[in-house]
């Protein structure tokens, strides 16, 4: 390097970052670190000796800086594209789109209702907005895996790389009001209804899972707005015995739910889960007895593929890290 570095003392930065030009444009298109060498010369000392360096180096600072970004970029990824939206002179893409599939457990003492709901609307939409084509499908949860069903389907409005900041942001407010909206008005006409005492939550999963979504080719987050107490064939998590681990997988064999595999890629967080007292005090409850609901669910879970399991008291947070690294 030091040839060039003469170069630029004697001939002056114009033809220096000529050549420059020549060798960062050929490093970056073969992708080699070597083109961090070649931003190392453009910031070669040695220039406060000639007052005409010192100039030329003034008017032409804003290219040098863009040479040196554009440099260091193509440097730690060897493309030119990272380079080009390293200079702002490209948008980066817009996030990968998700697929978010919210059951609502509306059976006798179980926590999703209107309010509920729009509580845990207002954190997963916002999420699906800012990831174009992402979709929100709602399911309402019936008294049977027949009576189970998807009540509501929503897609994120598509990018549009024509369209200006300021039409982006309004499409966005449009989607975010519209879209609750609607969610909420497909919910409440399943709400009114009478809650059932049976909560099919094993074979719900099952058929969301068959059923999958628009979005079924992408990994997916599951949200279960519910109390996780299974009232059903398989098991009644109210009031009688929890089955072990091993003993609930024999009986979810043997009806041939939540089988193994069935829920790969597929995110699952229980939401509003605070256990709670049982409805009606059918039943004591005490934490010793929701430890043991929750590792049920868990290792009937894991044993299906589920990606992650979360329980949380309030509404779930949408983790798209966490889907789009599958």
């Amino acid at each position: 390097m030091a040839p060039r570095v003469t170069a630029i003392r004697r001939e002056g930065l114009r033809r220096a970052l000529r050549e420059a030009r020549v060798v960062v444009a050929s490093e970056i298109l073969r992708g080699t670190p070597r083109s961090a060498m070649a931003c190392a010369l453009l910031n070669a000392g040695g220039m406060s000796a000639h007052p005409t360096a010192e100039q030329n180096l003034r008017l032409h600072q804003p290219l040098l800086c863009l040479f040196v970004a554009a440099c260091s970029t193509a440097g730690a990824d060897a493309s030119l594209s990272g380079a080009c939206e390293a200079l702002g002179l490209c948008d980066a893409p817009p996030p990968r789109a998700v697929a978010v599939i919210v059951l609502c457990d509306h059976s006798v003492g179980a926590p999703c209702s209107e309010n509920t709901l729009a509580a845990q609307l207002e954190i997963l939409l916002p999420a699906v907005a800012d990831r174009p084509d992402s979709t929100l499908d709602l399911w309402m949860l019936g008294g049977s895996a027949a009576r189970t069903r998807r009540v509501h389907h929503e897609v994120a409005p598509p990018f549009r790389e024509d369209a200006t900041v300021r039409a982006l942001a309004s499409s966005r407010r449009r989607f975010l009001s519209e879209a609750r909206e609607r969610l909420l008005a497909a919910a409440r006409s399943q709400l009114v209804a009478r809650p059932s005492r049976r909560s099919p939550i094993f074979e719900a999963i099952t058929k969301i899972a068959m059923v999958g979504s628009s979005g079924s080719r992408r990994a997916r987050q599951l949200v279960l707005v519910t109390d996780a107490r299974e009232v059903s064939g398989i098991g009644d998590f109210e009031c009688a015995r929890i089955p072990t681990p091993r003993g609930l997988e024999a009986v979810l064999r043997r009806r041939r739910v939540l089988l193994p595999g069935s829920l790969a890629r597929v995110h699952v967080t229980f939401a509003f889960a605070d256990a709670g007292e049982v409805s009606e005090a059918r039943c004591t409850t005490d934490l010793a007895r929701e430890q043991r609901i929750r590792e049920a669910w868990t290792s009937a879970l894991r044993r299906s593929s589920a990606g992650s399991i979360t329980f949380t008291d309030g509404p779930a947070q949408l983790h798209p890290e966490r889907i789009e690294d599958q």
